[in-house]
């Protein structure tokens, strides 16, 4: 076995450190990659920020609650991902950008890829059994998504593309969705 000079061991040492720190900063730095969405689903404020960042403007009430009785809101890493909270777990998320609508969109979030229920030049859907209305494509099955739908880049939504995932709610039958 080869025998290391101390300078040589104590550089070795360096580097295994340097590495180490660099991974676990880039753990809590902002995702580059979207799959990063399928471990917030469901997920609290404090989680949210915990994989997106510090929201832009702090978590506040929404007025806009998407058929629920309150909630509350946030946008993250300069709006590209805005988030709805239902008692405090993550119930719809909206991400910006222009090159999502010719993707498979489960397969972006970190699911497998799924053919979409519904498709056309203005959408493209994968939708469970709670939202599938009367879409004839195969339905997602992905416990907790209700739906994902992608939009392209149209002067209507100020040429940006976006992605809307909606996550299942326990509404405890207080009304109807």
């Amino acid at each position: 076995m080869m025998k290391l000079s101390r300078a040589r061991t104590l550089t070795l040492k360096l580097l295994l450190i340097s590495a180490s720190v660099a991974a676990a900063c880039s753990a809590n730095a902002a995702p580059d990659s979207l799959t990063v969405i399928r471990s917030i689903l469901n997920a609290s404020p404090l989680d949210v920020q915990l994989k997106l960042g510090k929201p832009d403007n702090g978590v506040v009430q929404s007025v806009d609650c998407d058929h629920l009785p309150s909630c509350t809101k946030a946008t993250y890493q300069k709006g590209k991902f805005e988030a709805l909270f239902y008692k405090d777990s993550l119930k719809w998320l909206e991400i910006k950008g222009n090159d999502l609508f010719d993707k498979n969109a489960p397969e972006v979030i970190g699911f497998p890829n799924l053919p979409p229920t519904f498709s056309n030049g203005f959408t493209r859907s994968w939708r469970s059994a709670i939202r599938k209305g009367t879409a004839t494509g195969p339905l997602i099955r992905i416990p907790g998504i209700d739906e994902i739908v992608v939009f392209p880049p149209t002067k209507a939504n100020n040429n940006s593309g976006y992605m809307l995932i909606t996550i299942k709610v326990k509404y405890d039958n207080m009304f109807l969705h």
